[in-house]
């Protein structure tokens, strides 16, 4: 009996657990995130998916891509589902994340040379660098300095970057040399010829160091030496009768190198230069001495140039009355000497006329500070002496107070006969940097001349002036009236009759607009009444418009067609538009 319930109770025990359902969905634990970087274009992602269920044990998770999968640059969504045996489906999701790391691979050239030619610099181009990335095509590296730019002689190295679309910077650099392959400019002197006195042995030549540029250095490396001979040649050369050439080269800090020649040739040399004096001199004096004054006499000679001359007594000497001999020579370098003569005769005049001195009109001149340093010429004028100075008091170029101040000249000729003349001269102050200017017509108006005659100089205001009657529908008139510093009485004169103006216009264009006539019959009407340019005549809705004119129209002929007025109650209304 016992056995029987246990059997029973086993029976049923099992068949409830064979009936009981399983609902639950297994549970997928996914990672938040995978986050990988590469420097290629795509990337390996790996992660673990973890599945719990409420009676299975042994479930495995299913995703869109499994771990161990290549995944490109940027975001992708994965999406991993599970199921239990009883057919229950659990998922997750999550992101993979692959960041772009790769620098761009930036080539440069190579070294550049370049050279500077005749200046101290070299404009160098070069193409682009070359530039390769992961991801982005297209990339274009920046250099500094950029291409196309001068360089300075040296070395410079050229800095090149290039940046991708996700930050990451790729850089190379290169350098640039440039090189002095241009020679200095020499010039040499000119060629000399030197007179040696047979007698004497030897001479000594002065001779000038070349003049030499260089595009980089400021003083290149300079030699001298006499053809043929390996010695430095001396300064002053020391030579006999011959022909010499001396070679001189300029060598800079880059090797470049330039030469030039000049020549020492001496000559013996037996001619004497030749000597021009000045024609006799006729000079008349009052008094007992006077100064007399001539040109240097003219020196030429068969090989030196330049010569110097010297005479006894020199120019500007005092002579007495009567005959005087002036001797003038000249000698070379071979010591050759030539020689030329004139003479001198002062003669007595007996003078009692005083000399004409010539004064400057009076003048003005402006200053902004307080003093002002005018200067004038006066001349004078002699029935003897030739060269009679006058002197004034206060002196041309000397202070002037603001004011005016009275310039007394005088000149004494040697006889002892005197003239003097006065002026005026009045300094004006100009504040904040005013201008004024000298006269020379006696004007003593402060301003250098007659005071109808000033011109003033200030700046306009253009102002418009805009008057509106909507109210009877006239025009505007807008007026442009030009007001000056200093004039308004005008300006208020000129407006009050550009205001009469006005009103008068608008008045005449209501009385024209008010104004009717009517057509007696078809065919032809003159209206008689003032109508202004630019005028429209309107009948019926027609409009004829009057032509342009300059003046005033005394009267309008109307033509009205007889197909639309056949009354004769018609109006015609003549009005402005």
């Amino acid at each position: 009996m016992f056995s029987e319930k246990c059997l029973i109770l086993s029976l049923l025990w099992t068949f409830y657990l064979c009936s009981a359902q399983d609902n639950v969905s297994p549970v997928l634990t996914c990672p938040a995130s995978v986050n990988i970087s590469t420097t290629s274009i795509h990337a390996t992602a790996n992660w673990i998916i973890t599945v719990t269920d409420n009676v299975d044990t042994d479930i495995t998770a299913t995703c869109d891509l499994n771990s161990g999968s290549l995944f490109t640059i940027g975001q992708t969504i994965i999406t991993c589902l599970a199921s239990d045996s009883a057919g229950n489906l659990g998922s997750c999701t999550f992101k993979v994340n692959v960041v772009d790391k790769g620098n761009p691979s930036v080539q440069c050239p190579g070294v550049i040379t370049a050279e500077t030619g005749s200046s101290n610099q070299a404009r160098v181009v070069w193409y682009p660098p070359f530039v390769t990335d992961n991801l982005d095509n297209n990339l274009v590296a920046i250099c500094t300095p950029v291409s196309g730019v001068s360089f300075g002689f040296g070395s410079t190295t050229v800095n090149c970057i290039a940046t991708d679309a996700a930050g990451n910077v790729g850089s190379c650099n290169f350098r640039v040399d440039v090189i002095d392959n241009a020679p200095p400019n020499i010039t040499c002197c000119n060629d000399i010829y030197v007179g040696k006195d047979p007698i004497i042995w030897l001479v000594d030549v002065h001779w000038t160091y070349p003049i030499v540029n260089d595009n980089i250095d400021i003083s290149p490396e300079t030699t001298c030496r006499r053809y043929a001979h390996h010695e430095e040649a001396n300064q002053p050369a020391v030579l006999d009768v011959g022909t010499y050439t001396y070679a001189c080269t300029a060598k800079d800090s880059a090797g470049n190198s330039a030469t030039c020649t000049f020549v020492i040739a001496v000559i013996n040399d037996s001619v004497s230069p030749t000597v021009s004096c000045p024609i006799d001199m006729h000079v008349k004096s009052s008094g007992t001495t006077v100064a007399v004054n001539w040109d240097d006499p003219v020196v030429s000679d068969n090989i030196d140039i330049a010569l110097s001359t010297y005479c006894s007594p020199s120019s500007g000497s005092l002579f007495t009355q009567g005959l005087a001999v002036v001797q003038c020579y000249s000698t070379d370098d071979a010591a050759n000497v030539g020689s030329c003569a004139f003479q001198v005769n002062v003669t007595f005049v007996e003078d009692h006329v005083d000399p004409t001195v010539v004064c400057p009109n009076d003048m003005s001149t402006s200053t902004t500070s307080s003093v002002a340093t005018p200067t004038w010429d006066v001349t004078v004028t002699d029935n003897v002496d030739a060269h009679v100075v006058a002197t004034c008091v206060p002196n041309s170029g000397s202070v002037f107070n603001i004011g005016e101040t009275t310039v007394t000249c005088s000149a004494t000729d040697t006889a002892g006969n005197s003239d003097s003349c006065t002026f005026k001269v009045t300094a004006l102050f100009i504040e904040n940097g005013g201008t004024g200017e000298d006269d020379d017509d006696g004007g003593d108006d402060g301003n250098g001349g007659d005071e109808d005659n000033r011109e003033v100089e200030d700046n306009t205001e253009v102002k418009d002036f805009t008057e509106d009657n909507s109210e009877n529908d006239t025009s505007s008139v807008n007026l442009n009236v030009i007001i000056g510093a200093g004039a308004g009485l005008c300006a208020f004169t000129l407006l009050v009759v550009l205001l009469i103006f006005r009103f008068y216009y608008s008045y005449k264009k209501e009385l024209l607009k008010s104004r009717t006539a009517t057509i007696d019959s078809i065919g032809t009407r003159t209206y008689t009444t003032p109508i202004s340019d630019d005028t429209f005549v309107r009948y019926a809705g027609y409009e004829h418009r009057l032509p342009n004119s300059d003046g005033l129209y005394d009267s309008v002929n109307l033509r009205v067609p007889s197909t639309t007025y056949a009354d004769n109650h018609s109006y015609v209304s003549v009005d402005d538009n």
